[in-house]
């Protein structure tokens, strides 16, 4: 008969007062809170407190539909944090889904923008965002004045709090939490606990769940609710857009599930929906196996057609693996026991783990540890660069080094060999310098005692060192 969802409708009613107090902070009801709940802070960042009064406790429970319905709008940038707040114009998430980079002790959105010009660094922006949100960045208009940050509602083009708005806001929540409490309960609890505990951040957990219930926005199925759409693929325009044609079966989503060698099930079957496929990745896969296919679905469908060979690449990285076409290198450096001559060592392996190139070589003389660990990782590059890799992750056990060569500092004694190492890997399409732990660096450990021993340098191309192939096979393990 039409009725609302009463229990969501009031929440819309209570989040109705908790804005008024966001956006009135002078008046006399705000202040009465305040002072009790939240003195110093405001009342989105607010605890329930000991013994609250009826109405707070209220007003308490509706704050995450507040939080759900509104976004940053970017003054001067201080009160925004860069990579956990929602402050993008982009209608998916209005948050930063590039790789949080290390830049600046307290990464707000004020570090991008230039006191001076009003207006955004470009070249920062450039440099730490994907492609596309630089590119929605720099469309952001500033104020000439840079005002306080402030938050606007995304219910409407005003930006204004509306009952309406608030109330599918609100009844989505009400149903989220419905859905979860019923599939805790439901007869597949094990399906539910293997994806809520799955090595992934909530919004894929949640991702997954909208997808297991058939809740995307694809264009089947908002034509199925009365939009004017004709329901095909926005992308190859040749088929009906349904959940497992998006993420499984355009051609730009099988591009990127082919990197996947590896992968433990087909994912092409036209006879299975996301369920099963994830069902079958339960049974015949690992947990990390299970995280990737949702963290690449995620992706997926959040980025559409933007390249995703750079993204899968890192997922794959995160969950220990490489795509075909990358190469890991690893390199370190040793002194011998004499103290007469240092040593440096590289070791390059392909997608599959195998080593496919190694060098050793003699240094002239002693140098100290941090000097002969930097002179690896540049020889390490220039190897790189000789075999012709376009795509390599290096990694070394010399954290210092590593979040040296990641920083823009260039200072200090090894300021000049740190510049050689970036300037060197401006050639690479992609490329990072990560740390491994020592345990992990075995092969270039057992490397450099062929080095220490014989005082030779040498190089094997297309083979492995023989002395080392027991440590690359379990390293392969």
């Amino acid at each position: 008969m039409g009725f609302r969802n009463l229990q969501a409708f009031n929440l819309a009613l209570l989040a109705k007062q908790g804005w008024r107090i966001l956006s009135n902070p002078n008046s006399l009801l705000a202040k009465v809170y305040k002072a009790k709940y939240f003195p110093y802070d405001d009342i989105l960042n607010a605890k329930l407190g000991s013994n609250p009064s009826y109405a707070w406790r209220s007003i308490y429970n509706s704050l995450e539909v507040i939080r759900k319905g509104t976004r940053w709008r970017v003054g001067n940038g201080k009160r925004i944090h860069i990579w956990e707040d929602k402050w993008l114009p982009t209608p998916s998430t209005h948050k930063v889904i590039s790789t949080p980079r290390d830049f600046d002790d307290f990464p707000m959105v004020s570090s991008l923008i230039d006191a001076n010009s009003k207006w955004w660094k470009p070249d920062l922006v450039k440099a730490l965002f994907l492609q596309s949100e630089a590119s929605e960045i720099l469309k952001i208009p500033l104020n000439l004045n840079l005002p306080e940050d402030s938050l606007i509602w995304l219910g409407n083009r005003r930006g204004s709090f509306l009952v309406k708005s608030a109330y599918y806001v609100a009844k989505e929540l009400v149903e989220f939490e419905a859905a979860c409490a019923s599939s805790s309960n439901h007869l597949a609890s094990p399906f539910w606990k293997k994806i809520w505990h799955v090595n992934a951040p909530p919004k894929i957990k949640i991702f997954a769940w909208r997808v297991c219930l058939d809740a995307l926005p694809t264009m089947l199925n908002l034509r199925r609710r009365g939009l004017n759409t004709a329901g095909f693929c926005q992308i190859c325009d040749k088929e009906l857009e349904s959940i497992s044609h998006a993420l499984f079966h355009c051609n730009h989503a099988k591009q990127t599930w082919s990197c996947w060698s590896d992968c433990p099930v087909n994912l092409y079957s036209p006879t299975c929906d996301f369920i099963d496929i994830t069902s079958q990745i339960m049974e015949k896969g690992s947990s990390s196996d299970l995280g990737l296919l949702l963290m690449v679905t995620w992706s997926i469908w959040g980025i559409g057609t933007m390249p995703f060979i750079m993204m899968l690449a890192a997922l794959l990285l995160k969950f220990g693996r490489l795509l075909k076409g990358f190469h890991k290198i690893n390199v370190d450096g040793a002194t011998n026991n004499n103290g007469n001559h240092s040593s440096i060592r590289v070791i390059i392996r392909d997608h599959t783990g195998a080593t496919i190139d190694a060098l050793n070589k003699s240094l002239p003389s002693a140098f100290p540890a941090p000097t002969i660990e930097a002179f690896a990782l540049l020889q390490g590059v220039l190897f790189a660069v000789e075999m012709g890799l376009t795509r390599v992750i290096f990694e070394s056990d010399d954290l210092a080094l590593i979040q040296a060569v990641n920083s823009n500092e260039n200072g200090g004694d090894l300021g000049h060999i740190l510049q050689d190492i970036k300037a060197q890997a401006l050639v690479f399409n992609w490329s990072i310098f990560q740390h491994l732990k020592r345990d992990g660096n075995k092969a270039a450990h057992e490397l450099a005692r062929d080095a220490k021993l014989t005082g030779h340098s040498r190089t094997w191309k297309g083979v492995s060192p023989p002395f080392i192939h027991q440590i690359l096979i379990e390293d392969m393990l």
